[in-house]
């Protein structure tokens, strides 16, 4: 079971496929699954480690065309501009977004955070219910 701070952990080392491939989101069955065989290496399973991550990211997209100051956009945004893309610092990130100030920003990167540990979490459940239905 992954916490929130062991998921933002990973995603600052989001770029080193390596260190997603020896971190605690190899032993997800979602990530075991997609694996063809049992003797990969850090990096090959580093590269199956971050592409459940973008999916998983994926997931959190808003209706229609992706704005910076859209409101159903904006936990993916967060996630956007600090891991998944840009490697933005927080405050350029708050300020893109248009935050009030740097504490709502912070509030909202962990409910951001949180919403896609939630993804995983459902990601792991319904492969979970697969396994049991085979």
């Amino acid at each position: 079971h992954m916490t929130k701070e062991e998921l933002e952990k990973v995603l600052d080392k989001i770029d080193d496929i390596r260190a997603l491939g020896e971190s605690e989101l190899r032993h997800m069955g979602t990530v075991s699954m997609r694996m063809q065989q049992n003797m990969l290496s850090a990096v090959e399973r580093g590269m199956i480690v971050r592409d459940v991550l973008n999916e998983a990211f994926e997931r959190m997209h808003g209706n229609g065309v992706r704005r910076d100051g859209a409101p159903e956009w904006r936990l993916y945004n967060i996630l956007y501009c600090r891991y998944f893309k840009h490697r933005l610092k927080n405050d350029q990130i708050s300020a893109r977004l248009e935050f009030s100030s740097t504490r709502q920003y912070f509030r909202e990167r962990t409910r951001a955070i949180e919403a896609l540990l939630n993804i995983l979490f459902e990601m792991e459940a319904a492969n979970l219910g697969k396994e049991e239905d085979s």
